[in-house]
């Protein structure tokens, strides 16, 4: 695909889904979980721009829609706040697999979205440390 400055179809997605978490990763554009019309999803895709063709990406553990997603320290997180239950998974390439990093419950009900923000020199201005949350207690 040359530079045309303009919209082009590209191959279709082999699961068609909707609010679903999308990242550019490892020169591949990644269609994480969402929604097939009836149930939240476990599967992932990636698309290669050089080929024009999506192909099946290990399953996360849990299934997940309207999550946050960002990549950070070449891995894609994936972090879900809902039904009270809290869910960090990661997909690491070099293992092709998924890992859960983080699951808790808590009562609060919360959608959220992420990002990564690096190389800024006054951090220190803007990180609060806090106590680490114990399952079961509250913030």
């Amino acid at each position: 695909m040359g530079d045309t400055n303009q919209w082009t179809l590209i191959g279709s997605m082999g699961t068609p889904r909707f609010d679903l978490g999308v990242v550019a990763y490892m020169g591949r554009i990644f269609a994480v979980g969402g929604r097939d019309g009836s149930r939240d999803l476990r599967s992932v895709e990636a698309y290669d721009p050089d080929t024009d063709t999506w192909h099946d990406v290990p399953e996360m553990v849990h299934s997940h829609s309207d999550f946050g997603i960002a990549v950070m320290n070449k891995r894609i997180f994936v972090v879900s706040f809902y039904t009270e239950r809290k869910i960090v998974e990661s997909f690491d390439s070099t293992t092709n697999s998924w890992s859960v990093v983080f699951s808790g419950r808590d009562r609060y009900y919360d959608i959220l979205s992420c990002c990564v923000i690096s190389g800024l020199p006054n951090i220190a201005e803007y990180y609060s440390p806090r106590e680490p949350v114990l399952p079961g207690t509250q913030c």
